[in-house]
């Protein structure tokens, strides 16, 4: 009994020590923690907050961020698909924080999905993977669109890292980005149009801007905003877009 007795101790501390890893209490007034469970074969995880003075602004945090699970991802038609009922269409969810302050807090999704399920659309999801994101203005409880972060225009299309190397597209794995065209597959003039290059900037500004569309951006702890598009990254420190970036959220990453 006693050695069963502190069997359970040792796990309850250890689920402890899971639990608190993600947490972030540096002033912030609140917690991060990461939840997970099983469902159907299927491994989710998803972040929680706790701690906050008003549980009725954390109870609407918490939904928003457990509902990124299930609305999170779109097909092409911008419709969510997510659903655990099927066990033959099993999901490996991952998620984690990036920037986290007393007014702010930025989420990212993954997962990898393998196996078969037919679409309401007539079409059929393979094996997939997803990445994608939620950022919660913390004194409202609200999620961020883009376009309240930030204006998206021309100048978040012609930015980039710093580095502005070119990537290497002949690689056998997938290539770095340090520019936002690249990342996006953006091309300006008609012979730049390649397998590589496929929209034009007024396309991407439309799809940034569309809110029924994946979140495809978030602040990581470095305070870059870190922009996805079909697996490819770019991150742009948020030092080099100012500019766009509107002043509530800019005094926060200022700080």
């Amino acid at each position: 009994m006693k050695r069963t007795r502190s069997i359970i101790c040792f796990l309850i501390f250890v689920m402890f020590i899971t639990a608190c890893a993600f947490s972030n209490e540096d002033g912030l007034g609140y917690s991060i923690i990461i939840k997970e469970y099983d469902e159907n074969g299927s491994h989710i995880k998803y972040p929680q907050i706790e701690g906050l003075k008003s549980k009725e602004k954390q109870d609407s945090i918490n939904t928003h961020l457990k509902e990124q699970v299930f609305l999170g991802a779109k097909n092409h038609l911008n419709e969510p698909f997510v659903d655990f009922s099927n066990p033959d269409y099993v999901y490996n969810f991952e998620s984690g924080v990036g920037f986290a302050s007393y007014n702010i807090a930025s989420f990212w999704y993954s997962f990898d999905a393998y196996g078969e399920v037919h679409l309401d659309d007539g079409g059929v999801m393979r094996d997939t993977s997803r990445f994608y994101c939620v950022t919660i203005d913390m004194k409202t409880g609200e999620v961020i669109e883009l376009s309240d972060f930030m204006i998206v225009d021309e100048r978040l299309i012609n930015s980039s890292d710093g580095d502005n190397i070119e990537p290497d597209y002949s690689s056998a794995t997938q290539p770095n980005f340090h520019r936002f065209k690249d990342a996006f597959m953006i091309y300006d003039l008609e012979d730049e149009k390649d397998s590589f290059h496929i929209f034009t900037a007024q396309e991407i500004i439309g799809k940034l801007k569309d809110t029924n569309s994946e979140t495809n951006w978030y602040i990581d702890e470095n305070k870059n905003v870190v922009f996805s598009f079909d697996n490819n990254f770019v991150k742009i420190p948020y030092n080099r877009i100012t500019e766009l970036i509107h002043s509530q959220y800019l005094n926060d990453l200022n700080q």
